[in-house]
């Protein structure tokens, strides 16, 4: 159905939730966190659906029409700056507690959260690529706490930013 209507290759956004749902999988896999055939099937689920929705979806027309994209670019942009919510509101022209109830539903996840998993997958990126220290990636990704940009990473990604650096499983 897909490839009929949307031809061989979707384009889809590096923004987009079914990437972060996708990558967040690929590293369930890679960590050998996902359980059973039960959450395996879930997750199988819930990307299908994730997939579909960006493809399809209502929500897919509310990130141009209400300005998600707006503020999804100001965090793309400014990843490494203190955004916080109010500015991210501003850059999509809401109030904050109307932008957190529309971001939530287009994106998934909390603005905040949005943040997070973007800086997280900025940090990932340069340890990958960069001889640079976790000290020197945490400041850049926008962590003024190097000890908290470790919990946040181990949390997200379930190993910490050095052993991701060692294990070369990326």
């Amino acid at each position: 159905m897909i490839e009929t209507e949307k031809g061989p290759k979707a384009h889809i956004e590096n923004s987009a939730p079914v990437v972060a749902l996708a990558q967040t999988i690929w590293d369930k896999m890679r960590l050998n966190q996902i359980r059973s055939a039960f959450e395996s099937s879930s997750l199988a689920y819930q990307f299908s659906m994730t997939l579909l929705d960006e493809l399809y979806g209502e929500s897919h027309s509310l990130k141009s029409v209400h300005g998600i994209d707006r503020a999804i670019k100001l965090c793309e942009n400014r990843f490494a700056d203190p955004v916080g919510i109010e500015e991210m509101a501003e850059a999509a022209g809401y109030s904050r507690y109307h932008f957190t109830r529309l971001f939530e539903r287009s994106q998934g996840v909390s603005p905040g959260e949005y943040l997070m998993q973007l800086r997280i997958r900025k940090s990932a990126e340069m340890l990958r690529s960069s001889g640079r220290s976790v000290k020197e990636i945490a400041v850049q990704c926008g962590f003024s706490d190097p000890n908290y940009f470790c919990k946040a990473f181990r949390k997200r990604l379930g190993i910490s930013p050095g052993a991701f650096r060692r294990s070369g499983m990326y």
